[in-house]
């Protein structure tokens, strides 16, 4: 059984389980996390969503990692991981929204801003794609990941190039 293929089978059978705790973390209304989840709700919402994600059930894993990020409003992580499955589901606006607010957040993050870069760049952004990749390759450069600024570097060239696609680092 390839990786894959196990990683979707674990996520089926424990997202029942998960998609309860979440539950038990919500108000009577089932809007707002209670406060006496002490964040714990919001880390079960971006455990959930990592489920639903490898599971490929996209927008229940943008529902998930919306309540993490409501749930917690320092949620870095589970902004950044909102605006993947936004992307990959085709609604770019809301993918620049919250791959911002991961870069707000986390203004040291390469990859933060690196997927930013990325769909302002599908948008035709270029400009504003281009500092992100600029910076990001900056960033990845001194944490001493050669190989990641390196794959940017390439993307920024694409960038100025006459094309709108250029190829994944």
């Amino acid at each position: 059984m390839d990786v894959a293929r196990r990683e979707r089978d674990i996520s089926q059978r424990v997202i029942p389980i998960l998609e309860n705790v979440v539950g038990k973390c919500l108000s009577p209304s089932g809007d707002n996390f209670k406060a006496e989840a002490g964040g714990g709700g919001s880390a079960a919402a971006m455990t959930l969503g990592r489920a639903l994600d490898a599971a490929g059930r996209l927008d229940e894993a943008a529902a998930a990692y919306r309540r993490a990020v409501d749930g917690d409003p320092r949620a870095a992580v589970a902004a950044n991981n909102l605006g993947s499955v936004l992307e990959r589901i085709g609604r770019l606006e809301e993918a620049v929204g919250a791959f911002r607010r991961a870069v707000r957040l986390d203004p040291a993050s390469p990859v933060f801003e690196y997927n930013l870069g990325v769909v302002l760049a599908r948008q035709g952004n270029r400009v504003e794609a281009s500092a992100c990749f600029t910076r990001a390759e900056e960033r990845f450069r001194a944490a001493g990941n050669t190989s990641m600024a390196d794959a940017i570097a390439e993307r920024l060239k694409s960038l100025d190039g006459p094309s709108e696609e250029s190829a994944e680092p």
